[in-house]
C-alpha cells in the first residue's frame, strides 16, 4: 500500500504524517517548493515540530518520497511524466493541503482550497489502482449558523459563511460530493473543530491560528521573547496619559460570553482520523466532525487569550464608541478572529464514535490546558 498525502508541512498535515508512519507503509508527500530551504527538509522539520521522535523521524527517511509540485496548478504542478507515476502508485490520497487564514481575497482560497481539490481528486480518478480518497475538511463549514446542532450529513450554505476561507472549504465538499457520485468512489470526510496543542512549538514549525494572531499581539505580550516596537510605545504612551495611570488598555471584544467553542487537541484528531481510516467505508461519502465531547465556554478561552496579554484587559462587551487610535487599531486586525466567539452551536458526532469505538474521548480542556495552547503559538515565531 503506498499513500499519498499533500499539506504535511502544515499544522494538521505534518502531525497527521507523523500518526500515518506507524503503519510502515511507503507514503508520497507532494510538497510546494520554496527557496530557501529544500521541500524535504522543510517537510523533516515539521515533522519534528509535530513531536516525531528520533525514530520516527528515522522511519520518515526511509518512508517518505518527497514530490515537489503546488494543488493550486494544473496536474499540481507536475510534469506528464511524474503525474503519470504518482497517480498510478497511489492506493491511498489525504488531502491535507490548504490555505488556513481568516482574512484576504477570495481568489487565493479559490486556487488553493477548491481548484486544488479538483485536482487531488483529479489525481485519484487518473491512477490504475483507484485510490481510497480522505479529505479534510472544516467543522466551520457550518458558516454563520449561531445555534443549534450541526450534523455530519448536513452541508448547508443557507446561513452564509464569516470568511473566504469557510466558503472556500464549503465549496471543496461540494466538490467531493459530486466526484465521489461520478466516479461511484467512496470517499472520508474529516470536519476538525479548532485544533490545539500544549506541547511546546519550536522555531520553523508549522503556522496556526494562534501565530497569526501572535503577530498581532506581540506588543502587548507580558514576559516572553517580545522585542519593543512601535506599537508598543504608542500603547504606553497612551496608558500614561489615562487619568487612572492605567497599566492595562480597556479592550471590550463584541461576541457571546455564553456561547462556547469546540477545541481538540490535534493529537487526538489524527489518532482519529486514522483509526477512520481503517476501516471500510460505509456510504459513498462519510463524513466525521472531529470535535470534542466537551465545549469549551468562550469566556474560558478568552481567559486563556488575556492571561499572556497583561497590558490588554480583555472582556466581552461593545466596542467604545470613541476609541483611541490603539484601540482602533487593535479592533480592525483583531476582528477576524471575533468569527470563533458568534456561535453557541454543537456537532454531531454519531458516526465519528461508532467508527472509533476504543479510542477514549480526550479531557474537557482546563484553564492549563487552554493557557499552554494559546501560549505556544503567541511565543512562537
Amino acid at each position: 500500500m503506498t499513500i499519498g498525502i499533500t499539506g504535511a508541512t502544515g499544522f494538521l498535515g505534518s502531525h497527521l504524517l507523523r500518526e500515518l508512519l506507524g503503519g510502515g507503509e511507503p507514503i508520497t508527500a507532494v510538497v510546494r517548493p520554496k527557496a530557501r530551504r529544500s521541500s524535504r527538509d522543510r517537510l523533516m522539520g515539521a515533522l519534528a515540530a509535530a513531536g516525531a521522535d528520533t525514530a520516527t523521524l528515522a522511519r520518515a527517511t526511509d518512508l517518505v518520497t518527497v514530490v515537489e509540485g503546488d494543488v493550486g496548478k494544473p496536474h499540481l504542478g507536475l510534469d506528464a511524466t511524474t503525474y503519470r507515476k504518482l497517480a498510478d502508485s497511489l492506493d491511498t490520497v489525504w488531502h491535507s493541503a490548504a490555505l488556513v487564514a481568516l482574512t484576504g481575497p477570495r481568489d487565493p482560497f479559490t486556487a488553493q482550497n477548491v481548484v486544488g481539490t479538483q485536482g487531488v481528486l483529479d489525481l485519484a480518478a487518473a491512477g490504475a489502482r483507484r485510490p481510497r480518497v480522505h479529505h479534510v475538511s472544516t467543522a466551520y463549514v457550518a458558516g454563520g449558523r449561531r445555534d443549534g446542532t450541526v450534523f455530519e450529513d448536513e452541508l448547508d450554505d443557507s446561513a452564509g459563511f464569516e470568511n473566504y476561507y469557510e466558503a472556500s472549504k464549503y465549496e471543496a465538499e461540494v466538490l467531493v460530493r459530486s466526484w465521489a457520485r461520478r466516479h461511484h468512489r467512496p470517499v472520508s470526510v474529516y470536519r476538525p473543530s479548532l485544533l490545539l496543542t500544549d506541547q511546546p512549538i519550536p522555531d520553523g514549525a508549522p503556522g496556526h491560528t494562534f501565530a497569526t494572531l501572535a503577530r498581532i499581539a506581540s506588543p502587548f505580550l507580558g514576559d516572553g521573547p517580545v522585542a519593543p516596537s512601535p506599537l508598543l510605545t504608542a500603547a504606553d504612551t497612551y496608558l500614561a496619559g489615562t487619568p487612572e495611570g492605567s497599566t492595562s488598555l480597556p479592550l471590550p471584544l463584541p461576541g457571546r460570553p455564553n456561547g462556547t467553542i469546540n477545541c481538540l487537541p490535534v493529537e487526538h484528531a489524527v489518532r482519529m482520523m486514522r483509526a477512520v481510516a481503517s476501516r471500510p467505508p460505509v456510504n459513498l461519502v462519510d463524513t466525521y466532525h472531529l470535535v470534542s465531547p466537551h465545549e469549551t465556554a468562550n469566556t474560558d478561552l478568552l481567559a486563556a487569550i488575556a492571561h499572556h496579554l497583561p497590558r490588554m484587559t480583555l472582556t466581552f462587551g461593545p466596542a467604545p464608541a470613541s476609541p483611541s487610535p490603539v484601540q482602533r487599531l487593535f479592533y480592525d486586525v483583531v476582528s477576524p478572529f471575533l468569527s470563533f466567539f458568534r456561535h453557541d452551536r454543537r456537532y454531531d458526532r454519531r458516526h465519528l464514535g461508532e467508527a472509533t469505538k476504543g479510542i477514549t474521548d480526550p479531557a474537557p480542556p482546563d484553564a492549563t490546558y487552554l493557557r499552554a495552547a494559546v501560549g505556544s503559538y503567541l511565543y512562537h515565531r
